[in-house]
């Protein structure tokens, strides 16, 4: 499954971002777990002479924005689904046909797959929705679409009610190729770092230890790139807050969760399992932030080992 971000599509670029800003995010997110980084006109010329053909999705909304896929090649070029025809005629290119679903049922929907299917491109379908209260609706969707067609299918979750993260856990569950959030979206798009935070695993929902640090790093270039409020910020922080602990029983999931498998120690201490996956991230990665700029990440990543475990644990043992 690919997992695509869209935040430098929703987001103001701030006056005082620099083109090193920009990249320092986009490494951010590959580094967090995201696969792909959708960008648009405003972004995509902070990119000058980089690769974009393997790692970025270009999002056209306009016919002018299809002048930039001209200049670049793109993983896939995102249009709206009523653009798709001027953007067939335009470039031969991999475009990722966006339908907004908001208005339309399951049976509108497929129906629309339909007279997508009978274009000649190549690419793949994006489905933005909110699924309310149920994701019944997502299921029947998903497991109708694979059943008549043949073209990837990527799910963008609207989170607008709060139930984005169930429909991206659902999509997740029933294997689709591809699940689009944004991190530090508003309540509009799936927060990629509630998804990571919350992600299920064994039948319980725990932090993934070892991407914590990422995803602070993703915070501090976020507040480097725009002036917007850092919902991710907030998000990862409240998660560790709230939860005060990242696994429930560190003895009995040590030996089925692969993730604590990856950091390559067993201990009975869980201070140690927690360290090791900050002190492997920070022995590798070279910060380089600009504490003045981050203004209240620096409380968070400095000494960060001491006070994500602070967030975590008592002296005595796991907080309850």
């Amino acid at each position: 499954m690919i997992v695509t971000d869209n935040s430098l599509c929703n987001i103001d670029i701030s006056k005082n971002a620099a083109e090193k800003n920009i990249h320092e995010y986009i490494v951010s997110l590959f580094e967090s777990g995201i696969d792909l980084v959708e960008i648009d006109y405003k972004s995509c010329k902070y990119l000058k002479d980089i690769s974009t053909s393997n790692r970025f999705i270009f999002r056209a909304d306009t016919p002018a924005d299809l002048a930039y896929i001209r200049l670049k090649e793109f993983y896939y070029v995102a249009v709206p689904y009523e653009l798709l025809p001027v953007a067939v005629s335009f470039q031969r290119a991999k475009y990722l046909v966006e339908i907004d679903g908001e208005s339309h049922n399951t049976e509108e929907l497929i129906n629309i797959c339909r007279k997508i299917s009978y274009t000649d491109f190549e690419g793949a379908v994006r489905i933005v929705k909110n699924f309310d209260l149920s994701t019944d609706e997502l299921s029947e969707f998903i497991e109708r679409y694979y059943d008549e067609f043949t073209l990837p299918l990527d799910i963008c979750p609207l989170n607008s009610r709060l139930t984005g993260l169930d429909a991206a856990y659902k999509a997740f569950e029933k294997d689709v190729n591809m699940i689009t959030m944004g991190f530090s979206a508003s309540c509009f798009y799936t927060p990629y770092e509630l998804f990571v935070m919350y992600f299920p695993n064994n039948l319980k929902i725990n932090p993934q230890i070892a991407l914590i640090p990422y995803l602070l790093v993703c915070a501090a270039m976020y507040n480097l790139v725009t002036d917007d409020a850092n919902k991710g910020l907030y998000n990862i922080i409240s998660v560790l807050d709230t939860y005060k602990k990242p696994i429930v029983n560190i003895d009995s999931i040590i030996d089925r969760d692969l993730s604590v498998k990856r950091l390559g120690r067993i201990t009975e201490n869980p201070f140690d399992a927690f360290s090791a996956a900050q002190n492997s991230f920070f022995s590798e990665y070279d910060l380089n932030v600009n504490y003045d700029a981050c203004k209240k990440l620096s409380e968070v990543l400095d000494n960060s080992d001491l006070i994500l475990y602070n967030r975590f644990f008592s002296k005595s043992d796991i907080k309850n």
